[in-house]
């Protein structure tokens, strides 16, 4: 009885000094598995992500982490992943030239849209926008109707050049004259037809969304001087 008593005293006291003796080392993970490939125990430790490519140096597993870019740079502080591109509009127009032209622009990554007046002919405007994603862009300005743009950004930055041409002008010349009277007429008479869609909006100076004989009279008004449409 006695020896059997001395035998598990003996093996508690072997089993209590295995942790210290595992300790007795420094812990080495080659393989980075987590796990020492000494004494098979799980290695602590703080991930860390020297070279920025989104790995832990230690143990190569994934660092989860939110974006962030304290320094403006476009890229990620943590990963250096690229946040953000640059959009340049250049918008030009024909008429009333003291008059802004309005942009507003819808950010698919985020809840808010950003609104801004630029004065000049062409106007010109730049803003971030998060790469791989998208957005929606509204150019507008008084005297002339609303262009819309969808892009998909990639890692590129983008470069948007487009023209507002003012209500009346069918023949998208920047001016407003009985050649346009004639275009729209014909239209409305069937023996011609605007494709472009922008045109069309341009030559429905009612805005019912139809071409029609209202839309002739208005123009050639305007053309004449009684009464102008802008």
């Amino acid at each position: 009885m006695k020896n059997r008593f001395l035998s598990i005293v003996l093996c508690l006291v072997l089993v209590i000094s295995m942790p210290m003796a595992a300790f007795a080392h420094n812990c080495v993970d080659k393989n980075r598995d987590y796990w020492c490939d000494e004494c098979g125990m799980y290695i602590s430790h703080k991930c860390s992500d020297p070279d920025k490519d989104g790995w832990c140096n230690l143990c190569d597993c994934w660092i989860i982490h939110t974006c962030a870019d304290k320094n403006a740079d476009s890229l990620c502080d943590v990963c250096s992943k690229l946040m953000d591109i640059k959009v340049h509009v250049t918008a030009g127009s024909y008429v009333l030239p003291d008059r802004d032209v309005h942009m507003v622009i819808y950010p698919q990554q985020a809840v808010y849209t950003k609104s801004v007046n630029v004065y000049g002919s062409p106007a010109q405007y730049s803003f971030q926008c998060p790469a791989n994603s998208s957005f929606q862009l509204s150019v507008s300005k008084l005297g002339h109707p609303t262009r819309t743009f969808s892009y998909s950004t990639s890692t590129e930055d983008i470069d948007i050049h487009t023209t507002l041409y003012p209500y009346g002008d069918a023949t998208q010349d920047g001016k407003v004259n009985v050649a346009d009277t004639s275009r729209i007429y014909a239209c409305v008479k069937g023996t011609a037809s605007l494709e472009d869609t922008y045109a069309k909006e341009c030559a429905d100076v009612n805005y019912d969304g139809n071409l029609n004989i209202a839309d002739v009279s208005q123009v050639y008004a305007h053309v004449k001087g009684t009464t102008l449409l802008w």
